[in-house]
């Protein structure tokens, strides 16, 4: 079955949230407005972030070591994570993700979003399916601002392990390494 992104145009006026949230692999700096979520990046050690005072912080258990605003737009999104994490993934995104990229940029995040959990694609081969090439493909993987929602990790070099977010070498490579791993771990137990 096909996960269905929901998409949003534009956001309500308010105030942005910015969260980070652990996982065993690493934290994701999440920024929400309203109840939109607007994106989501890996926080490396190369990350601009030169001080986390701004920030939620949310581990996985999901106790909060700050107090939340009156309107709490992070839990429906991490209980989302959690699921994901889990390899629990809902049909729908029922999150609004912000309306973001080109129209083909959209088509591959769909197409990304679809490949299950546990499994890889190769850019060539999900390039093929789309009627594009692995350069084009890989560019809107690169440009994907919904990472670990929108699976581009899945996606892989014939070579080998391809880049991520980006890089071919360094943390966030170990990032998309780990989270294949776990994706593994996790299909065997079941």
């Amino acid at each position: 079955m096909k996960n269905q992104l929901n998409w949003q145009a534009t956001v309500k006026p308010a105030c942005q949230q910015t969260y980070l949230y652990a996982l065993p692999i690493g934290q994701l700096k999440i920024t929400i407005q309203a109840n939109c979520l607007l994106n989501m990046t890996w926080v490396t050690t190369n990350s601009v972030c030169s001080t986390h005072d701004e920030f939620r912080y949310i581990p996985l258990q999901g106790i909060s070591l700050y107090s939340f605003d009156s309107i709490n737009y992070f839990a429906p999104i991490q209980v989302l994570l959690k699921h994901l994490w889990w390899q629990q993934p809902p049909t729908t995104i029922d999150i609004p993700l912000l309306l973001q990229g080109t129209n083909f940029q959209r088509q591959v995040w769909q197409a990304l979003s679809d490949i299950p959990s546990g499994q890889t694609r190769t850019y060539g081969k999900l390039a093929d399916n789309l009627s594009t090439s692995p350069r084009a493909l890989a560019n809107a993987c690169r440009k994907n601002p919904f990472p670990f929602i929108i699976p581009c990790h899945r996606v892989l070099a014939k070579s080998g392990i391809g880049g991520y977010a980006g890089q071919t070498t360094g943390p966030l490579i170990a990032i998309k390494s780990a989270l294949l791993q776990h994706e593994q771990d996790l299909k065997h137990e079941l």
